[in-house]
Parts: structure tokens; C-alpha cells; sequence
């Protein structure tokens, strides 16, 4: 048996309680216009790279510490150094780094050439070094390293 389209909705009322004012909301506004169907999503864009510039170089390469990760800061230093990442340099240094955020460290990142830059304490101390390879910005020198001398701490 095939019902009109008022008898189904009646039914549906009946259903709610018998009036159309007890029917449940869904908090969409009825007279709104309907959405436009969604386009298809445009590809996600790719990860900036990290040593494209000193700062976010110097950021990346203290997370790598901060998670005494050897393989991932090994791939942040030029080749002469490589040898010199070694986990238990990082397991020391890891506390010092765990909470301020790069720039209570590297506040100042200042040109020495076209191709090198020095990582500087707040109080302009030198503690380590960057160098632009074939476009990245990667460490020339063991600066998580402090085996012999005690970090710097001058944010206070």
C-alpha cells in the first residue's frame, strides 16, 4: 500500500509526540540557503625546510637534541663534525635545553660572511657556529656540546 507524503509525515509526528513542535531540533537553520558541496581538498602543502634559514636551522637542530636524537642531528651538521654527535653529549645537555625556547639561547644570530653565522647568548657570548652548504644552514660547530664549561644561563 503506497501512502501520500502528508500521511508519512503525519506518521513521523505521531511518532515524536503528535505535533510538529516536539520534533527534535538539529540546530541547522532551515531557511539557510543549503552548503555548496565541498571541492576536493588542494594537495597539503610540503614541510617548510628547516635549514633554508639560520634561526629555524638552529631550532631544528635543538629539537634534535632536546629528543637525543644522534641519526636526526647527525643530518644537521657539516661532514667534519659528524663523528663528533654522540648520545651520551646530548643525554648531558638535554636537561639545559629541555624548556626555554630557542630564542632564550640563540637570541642572536649574526652574519660572519655571506655563508656563516655565529649562535650568541643573550649576554653576545659565542657558542657555536652555522654554515650555509649547497643552500642549508647546518652546524660547523659541536655547540650542544659543553663537555669542560658550563652553559651559559643569562636569561634571568
Amino acid at each position: 500500500m503506497k501512502l501520500p507524503v502528508s500521511s508519512l509525515l503525519c506518521l513521523c509526528l505521531a511518532a515524536c509526540g503528535g505535533d510538529e513542535a516536539k520534533v527534535p531540533e538539529t540546530g541547522a537553520d532551515r531557511s539557510a540557503p543549503a552548503p555548496a558541496p565541498e571541492s576536493r581538498p588542494s594537495e597539503p602543502e610540503e614541510p617548510k625546510d628547516p635549514f633554508l634559514e639560520p634561526f629555524t636551522s638552529f631550532s631544528h637542530q635543538l629539537d634534535m637534541v632536546r629528543r637525543a636524537d644522534v641519526e636526526g642531528l647527525r643530518a644537521c651538521v657539516i661532514d667534519e663534525i659528524r663523528d663528533q654527535v654522540k648520545l651520551e653529549d646530548l643525554e648531558l645537555i638535554a636537561e639545559h635545553f629541555a624548556t626555554l625556547p630557542p630564542g632564550d639561547y640563540a637570541r642572536f644570530v649574526e652574519p660572519v660572511g655571506d655563508d656563516r653565522v655565529e649562535l650568541k647568548w643573550p649576554s653576545r657570548i659565542t657558542f657555536g657556529t652555522l654554515r650555509r652548504v649547497d643552500g642549508k644552514w647546518l652546524a660547523e660547530t659541536a655547540w650542544w656540546n659543553f663537555r669542560g664549561r658550563q652553559p651559559q644561563d643569562d636569561s634571568k
